[in-house]
């Protein structure tokens, strides 16, 4: 069955980036970036470094047009002469479209994440590894015993309740938005290294989504 009973259509992305550091919020926001970003405060972030702020996509976009989204933002730091501070405290979110996706795919997307999940560990940051926002299913296992009920047991993935919000690819978020979400990259400070790591994520995806043919 598909996610979702009114979903959203196509391959579409949203980011989350935590910031700390100078200038890094709505200081002398333009037209263009409130077009495609919207800034948060963020309880977990601190103001140590002059101002923090969360900033999130208006609304879902395609691969393409995410890569452009992150262009916005940063000629925004730019342009504000932003310093940004990475902390233990920031990080980076990415979801992804499964609204319109059957179950097999999202399981696919599961089992080739959990695959290469010490790899993007160590890809995302050190201090990402066991970390208590972004626990890996090794960390974790209690996650992969409710795929297994979600599929094997006909639960669906509607079981999953908010407090699974925390792992490392966060199904919770199927429930609230419709996507998965991939919460293992630290905070990043600069475009092309967030570019890289949506790069991968949509590449897992497709591949999940596509070129997989079962779990």
């Amino acid at each position: 069955s598909r996610m979702s009973n009114r979903p959203k259509s196509g391959d579409l992305f949203g980011v989350e980036l935590e910031c700390e550091g100078r200038n890094v919020g709505s200081e002398n926001m333009g037209r263009k970036i409130a077009m495609h970003w919207a800034p948060h405060a963020d309880g977990s972030l601190r103001n140590n470094h002059g101002s923090s702020c969360e900033w999130v996509f208006n609304g879902p976009v395609t691969y393409d047009k995410a890569l452009k989204r992150v262009d916005v933002l940063f000629d925004h730091f730019d342009s504000n002469r932003a310093k940004l501070v990475l902390s233990n405290r920031t990080s980076t979110h990415v979801h992804f479209n499964v609204g319109d996706k059957k179950a097999y795919q999202v399981v696919n997307l599961f089992i080739l994440f959990t695959i290469f999940e010490d790899i993007l560990d160590g890809f995302c940051g050190e201090d990402r590894k066991g970390n208590l926002f972004c626990l890996s299913s090794r960390h974790a296992d209690q996650q992969i015993d409710w795929v297994h009920k979600a599929v094997l047991e006909g639960n669906g993935f509607g079981f999953f309740k908010e407090s699974f919000r925390y792992c490392s690819l966060n199904l919770a978020a199927i429930n609230k938005f419709g996507t998965v979400e991939f919460r293992a990259m630290r905070g990043l400070d600069n475009r092309d290294e967030l570019k890289a790591w949506l790069g991968i994520v949509n590449e897992l995806c497709t591949y999940a989504c596509y070129k997989m043919r079962s779990p």
